[in-house]
């Protein structure tokens, strides 16, 4: 590596965060992830940052921001993310871990937070072997515990809202405000002369993980800057978890998926752009995996198309993981796997117009929020397949704005105003509404159709309401609670269970799996983004006692006590409730039953349900073609038709 030489071509290091437009340059040595070349140069990354009217920023949390004011990082004479002892916002504060390399090197995660460091696990290459169908690579994770690795910037970045509603210091999702990242954001990568465009820019990812918050007034400087995801201090709200579920005193508050875009997000800049190269070999190389066999060629990159990244979870130690494993790439998962899909924050989200756009994080009003930045080469991106030779420069740039009117309660009638139908919305703006409690013309029973496959389904708003018994019991069933969406239409057919038997309960069944693998992985991506995950109650098998509880389901089947209010005998029906759709029906095992019915293909059909017939041994309880309720053999073939919740 020619790092002298590099040295020389060194662009001006600067970071500026202004409340309209802003940049920082930051030069870096940039090393391939899947080919490994020996040799690399020295290019730059550009940052805009620009922030709406009510957000200051600081590197010290002391500090602020306003009228314009620039908040440099690095310029010719001082690196300011590392300096300490200034009087202004400009300069990290005393203890800080912020870290600015001079080597960008490629680093993979899943965005994980440790929540007792309080720092992103991220996993460095050790080595890849060639096969048949690409590489397999074995990692290590990068020692950042105490002090941040080399390869990638990380800094803390303090936002100070003071506009919104009155500070709120329990975490509440439904009142955080939103922000988003501004339309004209993005990564290019420029070259001059006759290099060739390498594509640098592609695989770049900026993450954005808020570590906790305080009130916007609160003077104690020293817990501003300290706060950790695992403090336990008066006025500090913990918000770290990353990939991790939210959980108080042994319950699950939020799950990953509804905490992502809310205290976490990764932005991925060109998730559809592609060098020619790239495409090239990517055709070529990758090959569909059955075990340790390789078949055919992977499906192939198209113009103007993304693939799945699939990050690093945890070390790799034995050459088991091929660098395209993941069902987008070469259709092939280890399980349980080291590598896991990383859903990340488009360029495309933030040119959105109105509820259509997607929050990148939330912050609360009046508060004070810490949020760890890191900015890295995602190493598993598909577009990090080769060394950035020629010196190359990538300019990224970013912006964040504010729904100023998401919680000013002057505004309500605005927002109201914004609702058009549930059947007409978008997904995001129907998850918007919900989690921001503007549904009032979203009805019970509402419908609206999904594609999945070519063949089209029909969907009904089943539910909005949402008691506390049992929704907010911590051994409930969320299934028949807050906004609720049903299949009217049966979108498949299969037996419960392969023998006679229901020992094992729903968890053991066919449908089980089916439902949160093969369908789940079927629906639009749009619809897929905004379901929540559910905690499921169901009853116990045969010469079993014990409900079983499946957390962060996405898809689920009915129980019967959810149609009908009432079972089979199943033990499980005190844990959940009667749908609004059927309660508002008066639905019961004797009258109005045909509002229970459901279609296969055009043509009524039997349809299964989660609950067990308690008093046989492979009972499992069906809606009738009829619309009247049953029970019958594990093994017999009946309608599957699911129900999920947004919000």
């Amino acid at each position: 590596m020619k790092k002298n030489n590099a040295r020389k071509h060194r662009k001006i290091f600067i970071l500026i965060i202004v409340i309209m437009i802003t940049a920082i340059t930051l030069a870096v040595e940039t090393y391939a992830w899947f080919v490994g070349l020996s040799t690399a140069s020295t290019g730059d990354i550009t940052i805009a940052i620009s922030s709406a009217d009510g957000l200051d920023l600081s590197l010290n949390g002391q500090y602020w921001t306003n009228g314009g004011t620039e908040l440099k990082i690095k310029d010719t004479d001082h690196t300011y993310i590392t300096e300490t002892g200034c009087t202004n916002a400009n300069c990290a504060y005393s203890g800080h871990k912020n870290v600015w390399p001079t080597d960008l090197t490629p680093v993979s995660t899943i965005g994980e937070i440790d929540t007792t460091s309080s720092r992103l696990k991220l996993f460095q290459k050790n080595s890849l072997t060639a096969n048949p169908g690409g590489y397999y690579i074995t990692s290590s994770q990068v020692p950042n515990s105490t002090n941040e690795g080399s390869g990638y910037v990380a800094f803390d970045l303090f936002i100070r809202n003071g506009k919104g509603t009155s500070y709120n210091g329990t975490y509440n999702m439904a009142s955080e405000e939103d922000i988003y990242l501004s339309a004209d954001s993005l990564a290019t990568t420029v070259v001059s002369g006759s290099q060739p465009d390498y594509g640098a820019a592609n695989s770049v990812r900026v993450g954005f993980f808020e570590i906790g918050r305080m009130k916007s007034d609160t003077t104690s400087y020293g817990t501003i800057r300290n706060m950790k995801c695992n403090m336990s201090k008066t006025g500090v709200t913990p918000l770290c978890t990353g990939s991790s579920n939210m959980t108080k005193d042994g319950t699950t508050l939020y799950t990953n998926d509804e905490l992502l875009s809310n205290t976490w997000n990764i932005w991925e800049p060109n998730h559809a752009s592609h060098t020619t190269n790239l495409v090239s070999y990517f055709n070529t190389a990758c090959k569909k995996r059955n075990g340790n066999n390789y078949t055919s060629a992977c499906q192939p990159i198209e113009t103007g198309s993304s693939k799945k990244t699939y990050g690093m979870k945890e070390t790799i130690s034995t050459n088991n993981y091929n660098i395209y494993d993941g069902m987008d790439l070469n259709e092939y998962k280890v399980s349980p796997s080291s590598l896991q899909e990383v859903k990340t924050y488009k360029t495309s989200d933030a040119t959105l117009s109105g509820n259509e756009k997607t929050p990148l994080i939330k912050v609360a009003g009046n508060s004070i929020t810490k949020v760890r930045v890191y900015i890295w080469l995602e190493g598993q991106d598909i577009d990090n397949y080769d060394i950035i030779s020629q010196n190359p420069s990538v300019r990224v740039k970013f912006g964040f704005t504010k729904d100023r009117n998401g919680l000013d309660s002057t505004n309500n009638t605005a927002l109201n105003n914004r609702i058009s139908s549930f059947q007409d919305d978008s997904w995001k703006k129907i998850k918007y509404n919900v989690q921001h409690g503007i549904t009032s013309q979203y009805n019970v029973g509402d419908m609206r159709t999904v594609r999945i496959n070519g063949n089209e389904y029909r969907l009904r708003l089943a539910n909005k309401s949402s008691p506390s018994t049992p929704c907010n019991d911590s051994s409930g069933s969320q299934t028949a609670c807050g906004f609720v969406v049903e299949f009217v239409d049966a979108v498949s057919t299969m037996t419960m269970r392969s023998t006679e038997t229901n020992s094992g309960g729903y968890p053991a069944t066919n449908a089980y799996t089916y439902l949160n693998g093969e369908l789940l992985n079927s629906l639009p991506e749009e619809l897929k983004a905004v379901i929540a995950g559910t905690r499921v109650v169901s009853g116990p098998g045969i010469m079993e006692s014990s409900n079983y509880i499946s957390n962060n389901q996405k898809l689920y089947l009915l129980s019967l006590m959810e149609i009908y209010g009432s079972d089979l005998g199943d033990t499980s029906q005190s844990a959940t409730r009667q749908l609004d759709y059927y309660n508002n029906h008066n639905v019961t095992s004797e009258i109005n039953h045909l509002y229970a019915r459901k279609q296969l293909y055009g043509h009524y059909n039997d349809w299964w349900s989660r609950s067990i017939v308690f008093s046989t041994s492979a009972g499992f309880g069906y809606t009738s073609s009829g619309g009247w309720f049953s029970g019958s053999e594990s093994y017999n073939v009946k309608g599957i038709a699911p129900a999920f919740r947004i919000g």
